[in-house]
């Protein structure tokens, strides 16, 4: 039986990811627990994944079991209720001691082609979690390196059988993506060429029974069948972005009162 041990974690982001001793090899492992959404752990399987088979730079995730009998240093308590509550299947990434994150200012640095790219996958894989202060870049080797899709919407849409291009705050997210551009057709027919001679059912295959069940992994299997066929909605989802006016600082600051103003009378009208 494999040693398996915790050895550090980082208090930041959703998931707290853990740093895992398995024997000799280290991965850090993104806690399913405390990810963002009933489909994180196969958006972060499937956007990495077939982004590796495209020939885009994302890292190669793994399927990482945690046992009950993990063992653990000093551990901060939340983290150890985190891992207790996501005992089984999560995700994981070979470990990178001091990986560097690319920042705004580095985005001049890195080829156009490639920031386009990036750009559209994001359409594809519906990422509404790149921004300016969390562009989710990594710099390994030299090369920009694209992480975290577990934000991505596109299997709640496929699951769910919704239009999530007909909110306007989806659009606003994706026309806020500091890597947004105008991309000619020519160049998506480049990147859709790509996507299609990927073998995308056996990324899904590959997801463990433990994180879905047959019947949803057809429902998802068919979604792709579908998508493919109409070009991913990309194009589409330009055209919409050109229409889009992004709301200005005090508009959102608005948006969020009244939110916050509406939340507070729903939860006083419950007392």
């Amino acid at each position: 039986m494999k040693s398996i041990q915790i050895v550090s974690y980082f208090l930041q982001g959703n998931s707290s990811p853990v740093v895992l001793k398995r024997d000799e090899e280290i991965f850090l492992v993104k806690l399913r627990e405390g990810m963002s959404g009933e489909f994180s752990l196969i958006s972060e399987w499937f956007g990495n994944t077939l982004g590796n088979r495209i020939g885009l730079n994302t890292r190669t995730p793994f399927w990482i079991t945690i046992p009950e009998s993990v063992e653990f240093n000093d551990i901060y308590i939340e983290v150890r209720e985190l891992v207790a509550k996501s005992v089984g299947v999560n995700i994981g990434y070979k470990y990178i001691d001091q990986i560097q994150e690319v920042g705004m200012k580095e985005l001049n640095s890195i080829d156009e082609d490639a920031l386009t790219d990036i750009f559209l996958f994001d359409i594809l894989m519906m990422n509404i979690d790149r921004t300016t202060t969390n562009l989710n870049l990594l710099n390994i080797s030299g090369k920009p390196t694209i992480s975290d899709f577990d934000s991505s919407l596109l299997f709640n849409e496929i699951a769910y059988g919704r239009d999530l291009l007909a909110d306007n705050r989806i659009l606003q997210c994706f026309r806020a993506n500091p890597l947004y551009r105008n991309v000619e057709n020519d160049r998506v027919d480049q990147l859709l060429e790509r996507v299609n001679q990927a073998s995308m059912y056996s990324i899904i295959d590959e997801i463990p029974s433990e994180i879905i069940d047959d019947a949803r992994r057809e429902v998802l299997k068919k979604g792709i069948q579908e998508r493919s066929k109409n070009g991913w909605r990309i194009k589409e989802t330009l055209e919409k972005l050109e229409c889009v006016i992004l709301e200005t600082e005090e508009e959102r600051n608005n948006r969020i009162r009244k939110n916050r103003e509406k939340l507070e009378k729903l939860v006083k009208g419950n007392l």
